[in-house]
């Protein structure tokens, strides 16, 4: 899939027709997609089969913050929507853990903010919830002024191939694995 975007990315820089240019498009955007859904099922199978590994490295959370934004922020603005992002001042500027892993369940969560929200805002907000002598405790926050999940189906979502309601997988797509993932590693973190 990865050799597929890469030759359609290629072929975008020659000279293309608007019609050409919105097949490639949709190539590069359903191959990506695609290889969304295989990363999903094989993070969930390291997870379940115990396999799954986190690292513990010393990052710059300002910088992670950034680049979740890059990630997210240019399809916001083609729905237009304003993506906003707040990291509260008392966080300390490095902290440790695996970047890699919580960038993935922002962008998940940022993302699925994103498929569920046709006008308005995404706000993803950082707050420190306590300070230990050498840990803080850290809440991620993201809220949109998209559809919104029924009170009786928010745990619902964390299930493994679930989504709130059946009609949102017709409409907007997804596994439901991606909030279950995202659950599973928040756990692995020590964190709920």
């Amino acid at each position: 899939l990865n050799g597929i975007i890469g030759m359609t990315e290629l072929i975008q820089d020659t000279e293309l027709d608007e019609k050409q240019n919105n097949i490639f498009n949709t190539i590069v955007n359903e191959s990506k997609a695609l290889v969304g859904i295989i990363n999903n099922v094989l993070d969930f199978s390291k997870i379940e089969a115990g396999k799954f590994e986190l690292e513990n490295l010393t990052f710059e959370m300002r910088h992670l913050l950034e680049s979740v934004s890059n990630i997210i922020n240019m399809s916001a603005q083609q729905k237009g929507l304003e993506l906003i992002t707040f990291l509260s001042p008392d966080i300390p500027s490095f902290v440790s853990g695996d970047p890699g892993r919580l960038r993935q369940i922002l962008v998940n969560l940022l993302g699925n903010s994103l498929k569920f929200t046709q006008a308005g805002e995404i706000f993803l907000k950082v707050e420190k919830i306590k300070d230990f002598e050498d840990k803080v405790k850290i809440k991620f926050s993201v809220t949109d002024t998209g559809i919104g999940i029924p009170k009786n189906k928010q745990k619902t979502i964390f299930s493994s191939f679930t989504q709130a309601d059946g009609s949102t997988t017709r409409k907007y797509g997804g596994t439901g694995l991606g909030t279950t993932i995202s659950k599973k590693i928040v756990e692995m973190m020590n964190g709920e």
